[in-house]
């Protein structure tokens, strides 16, 4: 069914030729059961990917562990899987929204429309000059590799823009990861085109029916943004605690996707 887009607006996209190499994506299993992706580049680099290194984050780790306990293994998946596959279709419909495309909605879900109605205010009257969409990244300095969302203009400044999605007003230690995770990819970003970009700014879409960026971490700014050079040193403090974790854990086989 074709769902009108209303209160359109017409994006200048001014996208920057990366001319990156493609990375092999592996599927390496550990003797914990756990299971972690990497990116091989050449022999000499293989990346972990950002979302797995901030799966050993403490506060991250707690948070999901309490979540857990409190409503059980079985629905803390049903939950996730759900909320995961839910974000990848909002992430879809805002990637097709900021490239002009005339029917962003192609295919969607009625839930995954609301999230991105949630958001639309802000990206019709905040962003605009896309750099990139979706671009997967990589750091020979820092070994990791990921995904970025989007990199334009917020409030007239070149930014690194993340969309989440969340059933409720995430928690500090959530939101603190996902700056770290925006931390990495600005870093990426100057690694590979020379360009440093200071602001970061993380967009929420919430069941509630309200978008929030994360203000918590924005000094009182209007502008509901987070620098990176406030988050750099917990960067490399989350890259100590990946691999302090890794090294507990040994490889007992690596599948290339």
């Amino acid at each position: 069914m074709f769902q009108t887009l209303k209160d359109s607006k017409k994006f200048n996209i001014d996208l920057m030729s990366l001319d990156l190499p493609e990375l092999d994506r592996y599927t390496y299993r550990f003797d914990d059961g756990k299971t972690e992706r990497y990116y091989r580049l050449d022999d000499n680099h293989y990346f972990a990917s950002v979302t797995t290194m901030m799966g050993e984050w403490p506060s991250k780790k707690k948070f999901l562990a309490d979540w857990r306990k409190r409503v059980g293994d079985k629905e803390a998946d049903r939950k996730m899987n759900k909320g995961g596959n839910r974000g990848t279709r909002m992430h879809e419909i805002c990637e097709r929204y900021l490239m002009n495309d005339p029917n962003p909605y192609k295919g969607e879900f009625p839930d995954s429309i609301e999230l991105f109605r949630m958001v639309q205010p802000v990206l019709n009257e905040r962003i605009d000059n896309i750099r990139a969409v979706e671009a997967r990244l990589f750091s020979k300095k820092l070994l990791l590799a990921g995904t970025v969302d989007l990199i334009a203009d917020f409030d007239g400044e070149l930014s690194i823009i993340d969309f989440k999605s969340a059933h409720n007003n995430p928690s500090e230690g959530v939101l603190e990861s996902h700056a770290i995770q925006m931390c990495a990819y600005s870093v990426m970003w100057e690694e590979l085109t020379g360009i440093d970009i200071e602001r970061m700014v993380n967009i929420y879409a919430v069941n509630s029916g309200q978008y929030s960026t994360a203000d918590r971490f924005s000094f009182g700014s209007k502008c509901n943004v987070i620098s990176k050079t406030e988050w750099l040193p917990k960067l490399y403090q989350a890259r100590y605690e990946y691999e302090k974790a890794k090294s507990l854990r040994k490889i007992v086989s690596k599948q290339l996707e």
